[in-house]
Order: structure tokens, then sequence, then C-alpha cells
């Protein structure tokens, strides 16, 4: 029993110091005994915990009008003709991910025990940015490594990942499953963990990213520790295989979160679906519909001078999107109180600039492509909104 009360003590100290907290949520330190083991030995573990869990949130009533009552949404029966018909918007504020620090954590303690470094496969760019931006404002040796990073910065983390002086890297599947030079460093250095970060991705977009196959597979004798808040029971076994983890451990925790309100909203019955792609393409007065009260709720955030994020899943569908608010913004330019409407997705140059925005100014809405997954980790979000509906009931309790 020596070895885990080491660890115990080893994280609480860690959690103090480094990250300013005096105890852990629920889940997280079991989490991260079972990973980090001071004898030498780890295990490899499926985590599967709500995002943003435990953090603080303030609930803001938005001036719009028709929002149905708040309930409790793990009550909600929603079947497969409401979800044909509903879309949902989300109300929060969102702080540190609950995740993040689970791999923070295993990441530091991992470095300080063993001079090895913790690999996060992150396939969502912006999210691996903002991981990185924590760990390093935390004073954690860490960074991100992507088709956009300059050789300049390249080359000082290969130097860091040399002189075992990185305690945690960032990538995107595509880069450590391509870069041979970076898979032969790492092999030198020494990997201590893999994470993978939205781990339910690699159950559908190898389909469209084939890469995220050859980078699960990689490092096939690491612990790998994946993390996710979007998992059905049934998919944990394949999951795990997926992932190259048959066999391993899963940790389930409770997925509500009270300090975010769900609503749904019923669209008016006029409007009917045209084909098995409407969910993607609806009618023409249902497009307009979601287009007006997108953006009656877009100016409500901003009005309480927040921010607020657009999901779509089309790159066309954001830029269409973005055009449709500046046109009604221009038509009712006090509605929105100066809010500045910015597309975001893998094929603008501007990404960026945009993130740097939707972090540091307010009254800024953003339309991105929930693929390439500009996270929404930032005090001043106060609107979260799906332009298309939701797939399964499960797929509610993460959003």
């Amino acid at each position: 029993m020596a070895a885990p009360r080491t660890t115990r003590r080893a994280a609480l100290h860690v959690l103090r110091v480094k990250f300013g907290l005096h105890s852990f949520r629920a889940g997280q330190l079991e989490a991260i005994e079972h990973v980090v083991q001071w004898s030498g030995r780890a295990a490899s573990l499926l985590c599967i915990m709500a995002t943003g869990s435990g953090k603080v949130c303030d609930i803001y009533e938005f001036d719009v009008g028709c929002v149905t009552k708040e309930e409790d949404f793990t009550t909600i029966g929603v079947g497969d003709d409401l979800l044909m018909t509903t879309w949902a918007v989300l109300l929060s504020v969102v702080s540190l991910i609950e995740q993040t620090l689970v791999f923070a954590l295993c990441a530091v303690l991992l470095w300080c025990r063993f001079a090895c470094v913790t690999i996060v496969v992150c396939p969502l760019t912006a999210l691996g940015r903002q991981h990185v931006n924590y760990l390093q404002s935390r004073g954690v040796s860490a960074a991100s490594l992507s088709s956009e990073t300059s050789p300049h910065a390249r080359h000082a983390i290969f130097d860091c990942l040399g002189r075992r002086a990185l305690a945690a890297l960032v990538v995107s599947p595509e880069q450590v499953a391509m870069n041979l030079e970076l898979c032969l460093v790492l092999e030198a250095c020494g990997v201590g963990l893999v994470v993978f970060d939205e781990a339910h991705t690699w159950l559908s977009w190898p389909a469209w990213r084939p890469l995220m196959t050859k980078a699960a597979a990689l490092f096939p004798n690491t612990p790998r520790l994946a993390l996710t808040a979007t998992l059905q029971s049934v998919d944990e076994a394949r999951l795990l295989q997926a992932l190259a983890m048959p066999g391993s451990r899963v940790f389930r925790h409770p997925f509500f979160r009270s300090n975010l309100a769900l609503r749904v909203e019923q669209r008016p019955p006029l409007f009917s679906w045209t084909g098995p792609s409407s969910l993607l393409r609806p009618v023409p007065a249902e497009r307009a519909f979601r287009l007006r009260r997108t953006f009656e709720l877009c100016a409500a955030a901003a009005r309480r001078n927040g921010n607020a994020i657009v999901y779509v899943h089309l790159r066309k569908d954001a830029d269409d999107l973005v055009f449709g608010l500046l046109q009604l913004n221009d038509a009712t330019p006090a509605t929105a109180a100066g809010a500045t409407f910015l597309p975001y997705h893998a094929g603008r140059q501007d990404r960026s600039a945009v993130e740097a925005a939707f972090l540091t100014r307010r009254r800024v809405i953003v339309v991105s492509t929930i693929a390439f997954g500009l996270g929404i980790d930032s005090p001043a979000v106060r609107l979260v909104v799906h332009m298309v509906c939701l797939w399964a009931p499960v797929h509610f309790s993460s959003v």
C-alpha cells in the first residue's frame, strides 16, 4: 500500500503548488493513482467524466422569450421524433476542463519521478493549444506540435525532448503518425504515458482521418489514458480496441452538471424535413427560423458583455451562417451591442487571430465546425448553440 499513498501525497502536493487547488473533484485522484504508480508500474485507463463538471458557473436568463421551463435534463425522455424536431441551447461559463487536470497531474508526476514525457494526442487543434496555454500558465513545461508550428519552435521542442525537459507534448494524430523523426526522438527520450483526448472521436473520425488509427497504434508498450465525456457503455470495448488498450480498466463518473442549464426548444410544427440528408440541409423556412433564433440568442449574450460559440458540421455552413448573422446585425445594429461575428474552421488562415479574439475579448460570436474544435475554456462564454440536431440522447450529456 506504500506506493499508492506516496502517489496520493505527491499528487496533492502538485495540485496545491502548481495548480493552486486544495482538493480533487470526484474521480480525479482515483484516476491519477491508477495511472501513476511510484513503483514504476503503470496501468492503462479509460476515464469517462463530464466536461467542466464541478466548476463555478453562472446561469444567465436571456430576455429573448421562448425558452422552455428549466428541467433536470437527465429525466427528459428524448426519442427519435423529438431529436428530429429540436435543437439544443446550452448556457454556460466554463473554466478549467476537469479532464485536463487529470492528465496534467499525471504528466507532472511522471516527469518528476521518471523524467519522461507524456504525449497528449488531441484531434482538436485549438483545444490542444488551450491545454498547452493552461499548463504553461501553471509553470508546467509543455508544448504543442502541429502543422502550424514554425521551424524555430519545432527545433526548440525537439531540443527540450532531447534534454528530457518537457513534461507534456500535445500533438495532433496526423503529426505523430507521419513524423518519423518525432517518433524516434520520443522513443529515445522515453514516453511515460500516451493520452487520448476526446477519445470518443476514435470510434468514427478515422473514416475520414485515417491516420488517427495509425497514431493509436504507436508506442504499444506505453501505458495509455483515454479521456472522454461522450461514450455509451456498449461502446467501451470497441473504443479500447481502437486505442490499442483492450482489457484496460474503465472509470465512469456521473455526467450531470448542476452548474449548466440545458434547454431544448421545439421548432415550429409547420416545418418538414425533405429527405435523409435533411438534418444537415433543412428547408428554407427552417434555416430562416434557426438563423433568426441564433441571432437573438447571440445578441442577448453580447448585451451581457459575453461571448458565444455556435457549432455547425460543415465549413460552408460556418461561412454562410456568419454571413447571415452579419446581415441581421447590419439591419439592427443596436440589438447585438456591437458584437463581432467570426467564422472558424480548418479552411481559414485567420484561425489564430479568431481564437485570440475569442479568448481575450468580449462580445465575440464565433461560428465553428465541431470537427476543428474551438474549445470553450473561457470565463467569457455565455452561450453555446448547436445548429444541427444532436444524433442521440447520450450526446446531450457532453455538449
